[in-house]
């Protein structure tokens, strides 16, 4: 697969000894469209945060919005181990939202720490996820919080228009108030293989846990098939990288033969990235 080797394959250093590369997807035409927002990626020293919001901020001002949310928690970014500072990255998000730095909209956020002995905590709120692709294949390592999932596992969601399944599969249970933040942070111990942040645009519907090959695992239904942009951001050592651009290139290649199987009419130019 070389969709993605040939366009956007860039790597750049990130914490001790990781690089990180990102790819993204612009919307097609689908019923979601309407609610994508873009995502915005930086990184500094050993933080790396990558963001977007829910509906909310006027599409115009959406990305000098985001940059400026981000670059204001990087200035903000506290010395201390790794837990100490993704604590504190928490009470920042939260302290942005109370301040209106996100208008009328939520924050859908990732950020990963690189700790000193090399290895990386993850943290994230939002309709987002994470997961890890290795010579075994792709699974998800973050909590399914999105209400789709946790009406599969029973839970009881009256909401009436959450009855939209696809709204329902790209919507989750956001909480961004310290010290109950959602989503516990993830230790991860990356000596071989990439972590994987997917917007929420990215992330397949019903995501398995166990391993999967990376065609089948962006084969998958998910909203970018319905008109949500997608951002995928691979982190690896020098030596997984090879493994990244190929996990990255098989979700290019799915993209491009979705918006090249649309009807007639359907596809249009500046669609997607590839």
């Amino acid at each position: 697969m070389t969709v993605f080797k040939e366009h956007v394959a860039t790597w750049k250093p990130f914490g001790t000894g990781f690089y990180f590369c990102e790819f993204d997807a612009a919307p097609s035409d689908g019923p979601l469209r309407p609610i994508h927002q873009p995502t915005v990626t930086r990184a500094r020293g050993r933080l790396l945060i990558s963001l977007s919001v829910s509906s909310g901020v006027a599409p115009t001002t959406v990305e000098d919005t985001l940059g400026r949310a981000i670059e204001e928690l990087l200035d903000g970014a506290r010395e201390g181990d790794t837990e100490e500072l993704v604590v504190a990255l928490q009470q920042d998000t939260w302290r942005l939202f109370q301040a209106g730095r996100f208008d009328r909209a939520v924050p859908d956020i990732m950020v990963v720490v690189s700790g000193a002995g090399g290895d990386l905590r993850s943290w994230r709120a939002g309709p987002n996820g994470v997961a890890m692709a290795d010579n075994d294949g792709v699974r998800l390592l973050s909590e399914d919080l999105r209400l789709a999932a946790l009406r599969r596992l029973g839970a009881s969601l009256e909401n009436s228009w959450l009855q939209n399944p696809l709204l329902a599969e790209v919507s989750d249970l956001t909480q961004i108030e310290p010290p109950v933040a959602s989503n516990p942070a993830l230790d991860v111990d990356l000596r071989d293989g990439c972590l994987l942040l997917m917007s929420r645009g990215a992330v397949p519907f019903a995501a398995p846990s166990d391993p999967e090959a990376s065609t089948a695992w962006w084969n998958r239904d998910a909203g970018w098939r319905h008109g949500l942009g997608a951002t995928v951001v691979a982190i690896a050592r020098e030596r997984s990288q090879t493994l990244g651009v190929d996990v990255l290139s098989a979700l290019a290649l799915a993209i491009r033969e979705a918006v090249m199987n649309l009807p007639e009419g359907r596809a249009r130019e500046g669609d997607t990235c590839l």
